[in-house]
């Protein structure tokens, strides 16, 4: 699963349950290895006992077991949800915590409690086949349904794990890199870091993140109050080079591989002063180029907090903005960048308008070849938005713009799976957020009297999903073809003592090898908490909407991954 810089949908952790209410089953015992324990049977964490203790690893590879690949044991359900669970004041301790993992496809679909400790990192391998996960025990891989985690041995300290394919594993613990291979049980330090000469400060590595082709690994490493960024090969020689090393003092804040692996950005933050400023550093034809900026040359009131690769990762686009220090305005605009040479091409300004206004993030279509954004517009003391499509080209390019003076705000915006038709919501002076789809040139209104929170649309053209807090709670299944909508309840929502809030922000469509097969959402409530729910679709209609985790008092769910995801969206 990738690590993504977008600023999209967020994760909805609110309120939450006793872990008695969630009926969780247990993982088993999986032969070969041994379960994360369980600390309210008694169970013992793996280095409770010295004889148990993992080993360090040495700096050379480990051929700790033949190269067959490992069997695997019924593997995991093609569509299958990771997600934290977090209990409140039911518990006598006031707090409880779950790593649950749940297959609303498979005849036992859980959820399925994998660990009760504080958890590190947790990540699916690229196409589903496992999934890993640190806890204060130390690391584990599922790979059979239901889940039975192995204990894999480690270095001390395992902090984070990310997958370069669906065997190698790279683990970053508290003083070292790690690869671990599944299939074939061997693994090897990559990199340590040791204690600097004459300073208590110990390095450490953070932000591993294998690149999607899986040669490259990009990482960082902290020593002594500085920052370095470092890439290595993954495809034999595990040759490392060091790309940039920071000034004192500055942070690297996140790094995003383009989809085709032929660069890699990263975004690097000041200490009290310029806000992030984004770098690349080219891979194309196997050689590491050199360091280069991706916007122009940023003053100190200037900062770029996101880009965005296009899918093909030829282009990116990045946010602009710009504080004027004597009024303390804000202003935005939006950047197209070329990226198909070694080195990134220069700004191309999108937003380009005479007057004042305010851009939006952009959205790259499907086949990469124009950019969604919207604009707000200041004029005599009204503000007005418009809906604008730019093509992704080199030269200036003047954005066609839709819907002008229709709507006080446009708030989301989702092109169709085949890049013909955008989704948009907007409101007026009525502050009702209703869905549209802009139908060259007209607003066509989908949503009819909803208030609507969140726009969901899926890979089957037609086929969107919206939720809505009024008239009624509901997440709402359009099928445009034949102008039909189909409202998805949950029982709880027309109970009789049901009295909380309701908002359904984050909901997202799953297909696995067949297709599209429904479409899962989260649902909160001052009354209930967080409630985990599953719709099957067949030719975009709802089918049998099932609980998948029900909504108890002070139940707080976060979604973190799912199996059949490329992209995750719902990081940073």
């Amino acid at each position: 699963m990738g690590f993504h810089s977008q600023t999209l949908l967020a994760c909805i952790l609110v309120l939450g349950c006793s872990r008695s209410e969630l009926q969780m089953q247990p993982a088993e015992l999986s032969a070969g290895g041994s379960a994360a324990p369980d600390p309210s049977q008694g169970g013992k964490a793996p280095n409770d006992d010295p004889s148990d203790a993992p080993r360090r690893p040495t700096d050379t590879p480990s051929a700790t077991a033949p190269d067959e690949p490992t069997p695997t044991k019924g593997a995991l359900p093609e569509i299958c949800v990771a997600l934290h669970v977090d209990s409140g004041d039911r518990v006598p301790d006031g707090r409880a915590h779950s790593l649950v993992l749940v297959a609303p496809l498979a005849a036992e679909r859980g959820p399925f409690e994998l660990t009760r400790d504080e958890s590190g990192g947790s990540a699916f391998s690229t196409h589903g086949r496992r999934f890993a996960f640190v806890d204060d025990s130390g690391l584990f891989v599922v790979d059979s349904w239901p889940p039975r985690p192995t204990a894999l041995e480690t270095a001390p300290g395992p902090r984070d794990v990310a997958w370069a394919d669906d065997a190698r594993l790279v683990v970053t613990t508290g003083t070292s890199l790690e690869l671990h291979d599944i299939e074939r049980r061997t693994h090897e330090t990559l990199r340590k870091v040791t204690e600097t000469p004459g300073s208590a400060d110990i390095g450490q590595f953070y932000l591993a993140r294998p690149s999607p082709d899986g040669r490259w690994l990009a990482f960082a490493e902290h020593s002594s109050g500085v920052h370095d960024v470092w890439l290595m090969r993954l495809d034999g020689s595990h040759e490392a080079r060091l790309i940039d090393q920071l000034s004192p003092g500055s942070v690297i804040a996140w790094f995003d591989w383009a989809p085709n692996s032929e660069h890699l950005a990263f975004s690097v933050a000041g200490p009290n002063g310029p806000g992030p400023r984004p770098y690349s550093v080219s891979t194309k034809n196997g050689s590491i180029g050199a360091v280069a900026p991706i916007s122009f040359a940023l003053g100190d009131n200037e900062s770029v907090p996101t880009f965005d690769f296009s899918p093909d990762g030829k282009a990116l686009h990045y946010f602009y903005e710009r504080l004027e220090p004597t009024t303390n305005e804000v202003d935005f605009r939006l950047y197209l960048v070329d990226m198909s040479g070694e080195v990134p091409g220069e700004s191309v300004l999108l937003s380009s308008f005479g007057e004042r206004y305010w851009s939006s993030p952009g959205l790259w279509s499907p086949n990469s070849e124009r950019v969604a954004f919207h604009a707000e517009f200041v004029g005599n003391g009204v503000t007005r938005a418009r809906e604008l499509i730019s093509k992704a080209n080199r030269g200036s390019t003047a954005p066609v713009e839709a819907h002008v003076g229709e709507f006080d705000q446009v708030l989301k915006q989702q092109w169709s799976p085949d890049a013909t038709g955008l989704y948009f919501t907007a409101m007026n002076a009525d502050q009702v957020e209703r869905v549209y789809r802009s139908d060259r040139g007209k607003a066509v209104l989908l949503s009819k009297n909803a208030d609507t929170r969140g726009l969901f649309v899926s890979s089957v053209p037609g086929c969107i999903a919206y939720s809505q807090f009024l008239p009624t709670p509901a997440i709402t299944i359009v099928k445009e073809s034949s102008a039909s909508s189909f409202e998805v309840g949950q029982p709880e929502w027309n109970a009789p003592d049901w009295t909380g809030s309701f908002d359904s922000s984050f909901a997202i469509w799953v297909d696995d090898s067949s297709g599209l097969r429904g479409l899962l959402y989260l649902t909160s409530s001052l009354a209930i908490g967080d409630t985990l729910a599953w719709v099957s679709v067949a030719g975009c209609v709802p089918q049998n909407p099932q609980v998948l985790i029900a909504g108890h008092d002070h139940q707080s769910l976060g979604v973190l991954d799912i199996s059949t995801i490329d992209e995750w969206p719902f990081q940073k």
